[in-house]
């Protein structure tokens, strides 16, 4: 189901329940088609909602930060939300726990980054992304940085069906990514916290993702075995099974 409110919002689950899961996409610059069909089976215990980031709400961080606190608006003071951060939706998660007054029921980061070192570790080519064409053929080249190997016919059905904007991408590289640092921010998180990465992630290695989680008080690990940057498409119920139960776990705490 889609509803329009302001940005177009995508939800599955029932839309009384009072907790909800909002999932936030990588990228930046890629919209969020890949979420729900990967994410929706924790529609049982959870309503399950997502938008695509876009420049409606401004420039840069602050354009999403404020496009992220009109979404989490239309949302009732009383529900129990939790926010889950994908890649790129990681570091947005965290920007907003540092800038924002919303009160967030737990925080989940998959596949996250914290800083720059991460890009220490990978190879690629350094393309001129001019224009969306050029992003969308980026990642299906480095396709095997996303999946693992059986699933990357999968990945590259996704990677080829996902919508990009590169003026996202360029504006968001050139004007945060490109000095953003979360390390002193991560141990003053008050709420509960799931890092969920797969061991074979070739974009960011399993020893980065500790490194990150281990700065996070009271931080729940879960590392996916065969499960690369997508860890909800190589090992779908085994990360969905965790956030489940990360969130029944939760739900009933109270965090100051």
């Amino acid at each position: 189901m889609s509803e329009d409110i302001g940005v177009l919002m995508f939800r599955k689950g029932d839309p009384n329940n009072t907790k909800k899961l909002l999932c936030l996409h990588g990228g930046p610059g890629m919209d969020c088609s890949y979420i729900l069909p990967n994410l929706g089976s924790l529609s049982d215990c959870v309503e399950v909602l997502t938008y695509t980031q876009t420049s409606k709400f401004g420039n840069g961080m602050d354009g999403l930060l404020n496009e992220l606190e009109h979404v989490l608006g239309t949302l009732s003071p009383t529900a129990d939300i939790y926010i889950l951060g994908h890649s790129f939706g990681a570091v947005l998660a965290n920007e907003y726990l540092k800038h924002k007054s919303r009160c967030i029921k737990g925080l989940i980061l998959s596949s996250w980054i914290y800083d720059l070192s991460w890009l220490q570790s990978i190879e690629t080519d350094e393309s001129v992304l001019d224009t969306d064409d050029d992003y969308k053929k980026w990642f299906i080249k480095h396709v095997h940085l996303y999946f693992s190997p059986d699933k990357l016919a999968e990945g590259l059905k996704i990677l080829s069906n996902t919508k990009y904007d590169v003026s996202i991408y360029n504006d968001i590289w050139s004007s945060s990514l490109n000095t953003f640092d979360h390390k002193s921010f991560l141990p003053k998180l008050k709420i509960p916290v799931l890092s969920i990465f797969g061991d074979k992630d070739r974009l960011v290695s399993a020893s980065y993702s500790k490194t990150g989680s281990a700065l996070i008080p009271g931080c729940q690990v879960v590392e996916i075995g065969g499960a690369s940057h997508f860890p909800f498409v190589d090992q779908a119920q085994i990360f969905c099974d965790s956030i489940r139960k990360f969130i029944l776990k939760t739900s009933g705490e109270k965090h100051g």
